[in-house]
């Protein structure tokens, strides 16, 4: 494992600190909200026009164009939900795409668009586009009625005809680059507010969180950080009937994290947007007005079994020519019985079980790989400079990408011939030996700062080392025995969900259960409390293993340290 310590030798370890490392400037607000960062909407640029272009049409036929994430539907739900509060008579049509389009770019949404009056005989008089849209200059340009983009993505050809309020954009005024789309409509909201005399944005405070968290925003950001706190840091912040019942199915009542939210909230409705089934989609829309809620929760669960399940199936059919291609430094994974929308998630399934190496999926389509990259270490840049590929965008591990279909073979050519190390760097705040830990170590954060991590702010965690064992010193616990316990110098580690790669790492498999290994473990150090059911108290120290690495143990002596 490849470590990079955050603390040197001489610096306090703090959550002050550690913050501060994390890139919060204003640590008083950010531990204890007061909403200080939450009315900055006049320093986004072209706000007031955005204003005034929407006044000139409140109650005309409307059309919001949502896109296919998390995001897009919530910044697509607190904007009708203001119109239809502004005016319940107001004709609000949503537009959803089959896949995961994004804008105007999708032909089959925008033709309709351009003919509403013909084909639909919907003389549609204003077009706002939430979560997209900012870089559909030339669609935009075919259009003869009021265009209102409301984007959080990078500008590259900003549309001219319409008005783009985007925090990306240089010309705003001391405005983050952190938010997410949602945020960005809330901003126009709380904008509307204002002008408006009303208040009605303060009600969506819940769905915009929920947006920081799925589209993994930085919530080191002390707006984001915000917007959390009021929005769902507790299940009481909740305002919104049907996400209140989605916590209720798929969390539950016990206390939950940024990171419970993303792993067993977020799922369920990207399983949605997944979807080819538009239908679908309108009745998760719905849900969030509260309509038919109880359906929408079946729904969910059912789209993101079949989710799992068409994911398995594919990787099943294809396991051999998998494995063969997981013999390159990189794979390239082309599959015509993939859906389009399921490129991404069949990457990060390939790349798990190919042992962490960077991998593309997608499908050819007019000679040109279509798809994602999933990689365990930072690529997008360097593939998007690689004249093999016409274009890779997104994040540094996760990306959109096109390549010719006549360049794949180069690639992965080119790859072969460099040395490329798939280990990842992991960001530890210190390691030490297990013989030097200190016990303050166990109680420098506290299990109520769970709700502080998330993107930006990893939980912290620790490397330990020279923990030397043997197999016989570990217990298997737990129904499945997939759990495994060691305890050595007072402390506890705790492995969990257990593979039988992690087995035979441990030497559990070993027939030799007396030889010596040598322990280095990744993972967050706490203090377990248990009461017995005779009322006595126990206190231990634990360590819950994120990561591990074994090697043989060697007796240091001075002919194999020197030699």
């Amino acid at each position: 494992m490849k470590i990079k310590q955050l603390y040197k030798k001489n610096e306090a370890i703090n959550l002050n600190s550690y913050l501060t490392k994390c890139g919060v400037k204003d640590i008083d607000e950010f531990l204890n909200p007061t909403g200080k960062y939450l009315d900055n909407f006049s320093d986004y640029y072209n706000m007031d026009k955005a204003v005034e272009m929407f006044k000139r049409h409140i109650g005309e036929n409307t059309y919001i164009l949502c896109d296919d994430d998390v995001d897009g539907i919530t910044s697509t739900v607190i904007l009708a939900r203001y119109m239809k509060k502004i005016n319940p008579n107001w004709s609000v049509r949503i537009l959803v795409h089959e896949g995961k389009e994004r804008g105007l770019q999708d032909e089959e949404l925008f033709i309709p668009i351009k003919n509403s009056k013909i084909l639909y005989n919907y003389d549609v008089k204003f077009l706002i586009i939430p979560d997209g849209g900012t870089n559909d200059v030339e669609q935009a340009n075919e259009l003869d009625i009021d265009i209102l983009v409301l984007d959080h993505h990078t500008i590259t050809t900003p549309i001219t005809n319409g008005i783009l309020v985007n925090n990306q954009n240089e010309k705003n005024n001391n405005v983050s680059t952190n938010g997410s789309g949602c945020l960005v409509v809330h901003k126009f909201l709380q904008a509307l507010d204002n002008v408006l005399d009303i208040n009605y944005s303060a009600e969506y405070i819940d769905l915009v969180a929920l947006s920081l968290v799925s589209d993994v925003m930085n919530m080191s950001d002390e707006q984001n950080r915000t917007y959390y706190h009021y929005g769902l840091e507790t299940f009481d912040c909740i305002n919104n009937k049907f996400l209140k019942a989605l916590f209720e199915k798929f969390i539950g009542d016990k206390p939950y994290t940024q990171r419970d939210i993303a792993f067993k909230i977020v799922p369920k409705l990207n399983a949605i947007c997944r979807s080819k089934d538009k239908e679908l989609k309108y009745t998760i829309i719905n849900a969030f007005f509260g309509h038919k809620i109880n359906e929408a929760l079946e729904e969910c669960a059912n789209a993101h079994t079949d989710q799992i399940e068409t994911v398995n199936k594919i990787i099943d059919n294809h396991i051999d020519e998998i494995n063969t291609l997981a013999t390159n430094n990189i794979i390239v994974f082309s599959c015509d019985d993939m859906p389009k929308s399921y490129s991404g998630l069949i990457a990060g399934k390939i790349m798990d079980i190919s042992g962490g190496k960077p991998t593309l999926v997608g499908k050819i389509i007019n000679n040109e790989f279509v798809g994602s990259l999933r990689s365990p270490i930072p690529l997008q840049r360097e593939l998007d400079n690689n004249e093999l590929v016409e274009w890779a965008k997104g994040h540094e591990q996760s990306c959109g990408i096109l390549i010719k279909e006549q360049n794949l073979q180069p690639l992965v050519d080119y790859y072969n011939s460099i040395k490329l190390s798939y280990e990842p760097c992991i960001n530890v705040l210190r390691s030490y030996a297990i013989e030097d830990v200190p016990y303050n170590l166990f109680n420098l954060f506290e299990p109520n700062m769970d709700v502080l991590w998330g993107n930006g702010i990893p939980k912290p965690i620790f490397e330990l080392h020279n923990i030397i064992f043997t197999p016989n010193d570990l217990q298997i616990l737990g129904k499945n025995h997939r759990t495994v316990k060691l305890i050595l110098n007072n402390i506890s580690f705790l492995f969990f969900n257990i593979t039988n790669k992690d087995r035979e790492k441990l030497g559990l498999e070993n027939e030799n259960k007396d030889i010596k290994l040598n322990l280095s473990v990744i993972g967050t150090p706490s203090i377990n409390i248990y009461i017995s059911p005779y009322g006595k108290t126990y206190i231990n120290k634990q360590v819950i293993v994120d990561n591990f690495n074994v090697k043989k143990y060697i007796l240091r002596i001075r002919e194999n340290v020197f030699k």
